[in-house]
C-alpha cells in the first residue's frame, strides 16, 4: 500500500532496506512517469552505488557493526 501511495504523489525514488541475516540489503525502484508505478532497479547488498537521485555510494559493512563483533548482543 505505501509504494502505491508514494507512487500515485510521484516521488520518484524508492529504497526498501531490509534485514537478511544481520547485513543489509536494499531494493531500490524508480518512479516510471507515464504509468505512475515503481520499476524495480537493482538489489544491492554490500555496497550500493547510484547516480540518482544524486551520486552516491553506500559501502553497509562501514554501516552496520558486525555481528561477529558482540554488538548485536
Amino acid at each position: 500500500m505505501k509504494l502505491r501511495k508514494y507512487a500515485e504523489t510521484g516521488i520518484p525514488h524508492y529504497w526498501r532496506v531490509e534485514d537478511e541475516e544481520g547485513s543489509p540489503v536494499v531494493h531500490v525502484y524508480e518512479l516510471d512517469r507515464p504509468t505512475s508505478v515503481y520499476a524495480p532497479v537493482g538489489i544491492f547488498r554490500g555496497t550500493m552505488r547510484r547516480p540518482v537521485p544524486f551520486a552516491v555510494t553506500l559501502d553497509f559493512h562501514s554501516l552496520v557493526p558486525s555481528l561477529s563483533s558482540g554488538a548485536a548482543e
